[in-house]
């Protein structure tokens, strides 16, 4: 978290204005959708776990997953990979000698998602992505009014910095989110498909099932609003989709421009937000700031594995009714 220094006065009005660029997500998604390791396989025979993906095309299957100790299938088990396929050699930036027949994907400790980590890599060798290769980073990051206090964090993940998530129930309770996602609760969900039956029980065939895992997400290129540190799909007060509507991605790597302003009232006040010099709310919120007449304002985000660059290019902020923040 990033906090000004003093808490600020906020109940009479305030404008904050600031710019920012996402960019640099840090796992590519392209060999996590072609490779990847068979873990429903484990209870067959022998354990084999892994599949060459030419011999897969050469039987006009599907590049995914599949059981490997099924009579139907076209080629024979085949031993655990060691270093880089040799296609994903450009892609990113690393290269073994040998190359390997295929790849491997490790789930991640914290989300679960099976991403870009090839098993017996050199030591101390880094993976990145090149070119137009599709990525994903972390969860986005959020301007936060909050009275809690400077020391006040929640948690990592899908908390981004001020909510609670699975494992930790740490919260800035008494807060008020704007919430800028990239994309919300990066994970992947395995679908599978059945290709031989029990002729009586209706049950799966051993090794006849053709497994595939997928990265999905909860939404992508949103704005939120949210209170009292709780961010889980359904407690927004508002939520727009920019990639929907206006065609805009917070991590194109371009600089944007966020403009928040409220207007206090009675019974409620009203949050708005603008983005990149426009006239028109993104959002307009109807809120109170409560009884407290000083809150601290700042910023929040977070990782897990996956990660990505924030960088809070200008920030200002002014605090009385119709001012305007340069």
């Amino acid at each position: 978290a990033l906090w000004l220094k003093k808490p600020q006065p906020l109940s009479l009005g305030f404008t904050a204005s600031f710019s920012f660029r996402i960019s640099d997500p840090s796992h590519c998604t392209l060999p996590f959708e072609l490779y990847g390791s068979n873990t429903t396989a484990l209870s067959s025979s022998d354990g084999a776990r892994f599949t060459p993906l030419a011999e897969m095309s050469a039987a006009n299957e599907l590049i995914t997953h599949y059981l490997v100790d099924h009579p139907a299938l076209p080629f024979a088990q085949q031993p655990p990979p060691a270093g880089v396929p040799a296609n994903l050699h450009d892609i990113l930036g690393l290269r073994t000698t040998p190359p390997a027949r295929y790849g491997h994907m490790n789930a991640l400790p914290v989300t679960g998602m099976r991403t870009a980590f090839l098993p017996l890599l050199p030591a101390g060798a880094q993976l990145y992505c090149k070119g137009s290769a599709p990525r994903i980073g972390g969860e986005g990051f959020a301007f936060i009014m909050q009275w809690d206090g400077p020391q006040a964090t929640g948690c990592a993940g899908v908390g981004v910095g001020y909510a609670a998530a699975p494992g930790c129930n740490r919260t800035i309770g008494r807060s008020i989110a704007v919430q800028f996602d990239t994309r919300r609760n990066v994970h992947s969900v395995r679908h599978s498909v059945c290709h031989q039956r029990h002729p009586l029980t209706g049950k799966c065939m051993p090794g006849a099932e053709k497994v595939v895992d997928m990265v999905e997400y909860d939404r992508e290129n949103a704005l939120g609003v949210f209170i009292d540190g709780r961010n889980d799909l359904g407690d927004e007060l508002a939520l727009h989709l920019l990639d929907y509507y206006d065609a805009v991605r917070l991590d194109d790597g371009l600089v944007h421009n966020a403009t928040i302003n409220f207007v206090p009232g009675e019974p409620l006040g009203r949050l708005q937000i603008r983005l990149n010099g426009s006239p028109y709310a993104v959002l307009s919120v109807p809120l109170s700031l409560g009884n407290d007449s000083e809150a601290y304002v700042g910023f929040t985000a977070s990782t897990g594995i996956a990660s990505e660059k924030h960088d809070i290019h200008t920030f200002s902020l002014c605090q009385r009714l119709g001012c305007n923040a340069i």
